[in-house]
């Protein structure tokens, strides 16, 4: 054996030693990580009470806080100890939040499509300091389509667009779908889709093409419950060519039920009525069976039964699946700030053409005999009333003369006084009626020609 082969054979005594060393160190940091996690754990579970006072919280805040520091990104992601760092960021003081925050921050974008840790995003907006929102929000720049594109986190930036992003900030998010440009490089000046090829329209076809395509990944993923989606659809559908606006609605038909949550996206589903075809106009009003009466007390969705009713020319249909929910939460809609104007609609503005009068008009007579006292509970109910109660039809029948003395016998001074000028142009209509009915409220007409009311 040479000397060289002497020198090349391993020294087995100092690789073991250092084997040994290696597994204690890995021992000692495995036991180290679950003393932590378990201490950690009985800090959470101390937090969590509401028998917990305040100076306790503050110390098992301050201790988990110690346990924790250098060791967030870590446990951040696990669903229990992410749990446990909500409640300290929620409870404790604003410089202990901003050490976390500025340790965490390499993670912000993974925490944003995190199942767990996205709440802890949450948290630190609702009570972070406005520095600390306007990292997290600018973090966001470059990546606003991969977020909406992503179960876990679109419904994180629709909250952070909504609730938190400022006028400019929201400027910025938009942007982001008018081309790659518009990623990283902002501009305060481009606030809509026709700003950005308003002085090169060369632009034009480039930018709506890139727009189309990212509105494209969002629809087909069906991830449509975002005010931000919502504004760049309506900029989209009224800048875009006829086929692409044909294609774009084909796509939203069945989504009038997420549209009808904003007021942009209750224009949306407007120009999808107005632009549609019969089939489209057919898929829509499918997708509010079961729907009708929850969009039409919707602060913006009852605007889009006011277009359907304007555009629609399926009677037949719209009697199947509108009018027929309508018809069995009458009084729910009809007490409702949005709801009731859709009433009012159908009995004031609706197109004959398109609704048989006598359709609804049963259902409303037989509502207003039944629940009298609901029907003229308020000034605003009432002149929804009012517009039920139309001149002619009414007097025509037996049964409206009787609703009308009814009313006349049980309302206040103010309302009566509406009903006697609304009849006294028609007392020779009336007196040329046979029927009891007639012959009753002619009586009170002229009993009430004093304008007092009479019972």
């Amino acid at each position: 054996m040479t000397n060289n082969d002497c020198m090349q054979k391993p020294n087995w005594l100092e690789f073991k030693k250092k084997k040994k060393e290696l597994k204690e160190k890995y021992k000692a940091k495995h036991f180290n990580d679950i003393y932590v996690s378990i201490a950690i754990k009985q800090i959470g579970e101390k937090l969590r009470r509401s028998d917990c006072s305040k100076l306790e919280r503050k110390l098992l805040i301050l201790k988990a806080h110690d346990l924790l520091k250098t060791n967030y990104n870590k446990v951040i992601f696990t669903h229990d100890i992410s749990r446990i760092i909500q409640w300290i960021l929620r409870y404790c003081d604003a410089n202990i939040r901003q050490i976390i925050f500025e340790e965490l921050r390499p993670s912000v974008l993974s925490m944003i499509e995190s199942k767990y840790a996205k709440n802890c995003i949450k948290i630190m907006l609702k009570h972070g300091s406005q520095e600390i929102r306007r990292k997290i929000i600018s973090t966001c720049y470059g990546n606003v389509i991969k977020f909406m594109c992503h179960s876990v986190s679109a419904p994180l930036l629709e909250l952070i667009y909504s609730t938190w992003a400022t006028k400019i900030e929201k400027r910025y998010f938009k942007q982001e779908f008018y081309g790659d440009m518009y990623k990283q490089a902002k501009d305060k000046q481009i606030k809509t889709l026709s700003d950005t090829y308003k002085t090169a329209e060369d632009m034009k076809a480039a930018t709506l093409s890139a727009v189309k395509g990212n509105l494209m990944r969002i629809l087909n993923k069906k991830l449509l419950k975002s005010t931000l989606l919502h504004c760049v659809l309506l900029e989209f559908l009224n800048n875009c060519s006829k086929e692409d606006k044909a294609e774009i609605i084909t796509m939203l038909r069945s989504a009038m039920i997420e549209l009808s949550q904003t007021k942009f996206g209750s224009k949306v589903a407007a120009i999808c009525i107005w632009y549609g075809t019969n089939k489209d106009r057919k898929m829509i009003m499918k997708s509010f069976k079961g729907n009708t009466k929850n969009i039409s007390m919707s602060e913006h969705g009852y605007l889009i039964l006011l277009a359907l009713f304007d555009s629609v020319d399926d009677t037949v249909l719209i009697k199947k699946i509108i009018l027929s929910e309508i018809e069995n939460d009458l009084i729910d809609i009809t007490l409702n700030d949005y709801g009731k104007h859709v009433i009012l609609y159908l009995v004031a503005r609706r197109n004959s053409h398109y609704f048989a009068p006598n359709f609804i008009s049963n259902s409303l007579i037989e509502s207003v005999i039944t629940y009298t006292p609901i029907w003229m509970s308020n000034s605003s109910i009432a002149m929804v009333t009012l517009a039920i109660l139309k001149v002619k039809k009414w007097i025509e029948c037996n049964r409206g003369c009787f609703l009308l003395i009814l009313l006349m016998e049980n309302e206040a001074v103010s309302t009566v006084n509406i009903l006697f000028s609304k009849l006294k142009p028609m007392m020779n209509i009336l007196t040329s009626k046979s029927n009891p009915g007639a012959k009753i409220l002619c009586k009170k007409l002229y009993c009430n020609g004093n304008y007092k009311h009479i019972v």
